[in-house]
């Protein structure tokens, strides 16, 4: 393999964070690298593994087998929780990803998006409403600085948590109508 030439090093310019330097070689290197979720890693896979029904074969197979299994809870999850949403009156729902995260992005008409959020932070819901650091999709989606709320799942989240969020928002709506 070749190095490339001084001259190039310095034509190159990739895109970076703000404080990464402007200098060579200095501007490639993306910072230090993550050691401590490094170490976790062939940890996590053995968990991921390990969720395998069977507990049998491979560990690659009982991987491959896991995957599928949470990816479908998920698939379930992520439609509970755009059902949870959609069912009350007033709402937009921003997130309409095919393929997606358990999350979901949202306003109720006429209530402030922090209002539902704090309400919902009373019954034990975090569902946080901000921007998002997606500002300028904010903006474009009239939605400005106060962004909207989102909720989300993981992998352990069940549709009972789910059901008690949906009582929860269509309580704190209730509530902010009232």
């Amino acid at each position: 393999m070749q190095a490339a030439s001084t001259d190039l090093w310095h034509e190159l310019q990739p895109a970076k964070l703000a404080p990464s330097p402007n200098s060579v070689p200095e501007r490639f290197e993306m910072g230090t690298l993550p050691y401590e979720l490094l170490a976790g890693v062939r940890a996590a896979v053995d968990f991921l593994a390990g969720l395998e029904p069977n507990g049998q074969g491979e560990r690659r197979e009982r991987l491959e087998t896991s995957m599928a299994v949470l990816h479908e809870h998920e698939r379930q999850i992520a439609q509970a929780l755009i059902e949870a949403v959609e069912s009350v009156p007033g709402v937009t729902n921003y997130s309409r990803a095919s393929e997606r995260t358990p999350s979901v992005f949202f306003t109720v008409e006429e209530l402030s998006a922090s209002e539902i959020s704090s309400r919902l932070a009373q019954a034990n819901i975090n569902a946080p409403a901000s921007h998002f650091y997606a500002l300028e999709a904010c903006r474009r989606l009239g939605l400005g600085e106060a962004g909207a709320i989102r909720v989300s799942a993981a992998p352990y989240s069940t549709l009972e948590e789910v059901a008690r969020f949906r009582e929860a928002l269509h309580a704190a709506v209730q509530q902010l109508r009232d």
